[in-house]
């Protein structure tokens, strides 16, 4: 069976093997199938010396962030998987074998990752969360960083998708001010960004990140969503990844924060099962939309 790229796409229309074996070259023996699709189609492909994971996107430049976000966590010394090689609409990859590690070895990893202390917020090129598109910037603070380019953007979203009205903008604007006199949020490092259960992969070889949507942000943003759709780590061990690299001891008071931009990330991929959700957050801030 052949596949084929959507003919929507802005580049020559290329078959899936076609564009395996041009990620993979004269290593690819010749067999792939296709083991998940959404946002991306995602292969399992067999090569010569070993099995690979090529993700095929129906967008340009997706791939490219992708791989920028992985080389950056790598940089930081968390695990990722290798990256083979990267074109427009496609990124191959190591194929990590599944395994039952330790979590002792998520949160050292993590620690790791977050221990790396930035000076800005924000990031040097755009990049996507699930299928939308976040606006990057460095900042100097996280007061601009997070409001104008993660949670304003989001949530003017879910006001032209009928969400919410207009007018709340200003109100919620108001609840985030609030909040953010009441904490500090000075410390910044690079991110994952999207990092639920399903982009921790646990190997043989301990545990993986993947699918990140990096920016230099407060480790809290991570960990928040980590709490909301589940996780490998308990409560306690999210509040100990926090206190080992800020020093603050407050991450439970701050879990309802952060969970408003992934939330928000939901009602406009998803639709409104999560605008309750989002509610809520924003009453253990300590207002009402």
């Amino acid at each position: 069976m052949r596949h084929f790229v959507p003919e929507s796409l802005h580049f020559i229309i290329m078959t899936v093997e076609e564009i395996i074996q041009k990620a993979l070259g004269n290593e690819y023996a010749g067999d792939y199938k296709l083991e998940a699709s959404g946002f991306s189609s995602v292969y399992l492909v067999s090569g010569k010396s070993a099995k690979y994971i090529v993700k095929i996107y129906d967008k340009i430049g997706i791939s490219m962030s992708e791989a920028n976000g992985l080389n950056a966590l790598k940089e930081n010394q968390a695990k990722v998987p290798e990256v083979i090689s990267c074109g427009d609409q496609y990124i191959a990859m190591e194929y990590i074998l599944k395994g039952n590690p330790q979590r002792n070895d998520l949160i050292e990893m993590l620690i790791r990752l977050y221990s790396n202390k930035a000076e800005q917020f924000g990031y040097t090129m755009d990049n996507t969360i699930g299928s939308l598109i976040q606006k990057n910037k460095l900042c100097h603070t996280f007061h601009d960083f997070f409001w104008k380019y993660r949670l304003l953007p989001r949530f003017e979203q879910a006001v032209r998708n009928g969400f919410f009205k207009e007018k709340d903008a200003d109100v919620f604007y108001d609840i985030y001010l609030s909040f953010l006199s009441r904490y500090d949020f000075s410390y910044s490092c690079l991110v994952h960004g999207d990092l639920w259960n399903g982009n921790v992969l646990a190997s043989s070889n301990g545990y993986y990140i993947i699918d990140p949507s990096v920016a230099y942000s407060n480790p809290g943003q991570d960990l928040a969503m980590l709490a909301l759709f589940g996780s490998p780590l308990t409560s306690g061990d999210l509040a100990y990844i926090f206190e080992a690299v800020t020093g603050l001891k407050d991450f439970p008071a701050r879990i309802s924060f952060f969970q408003l931009y992934p939330l928000l990330v939901h009602i406009n991929l998803f639709g409104s099962s999560y605008t309750s959700r989002f509610r809520n957050a924003l009453k253990d801030c300590g207002g009402n939309l």
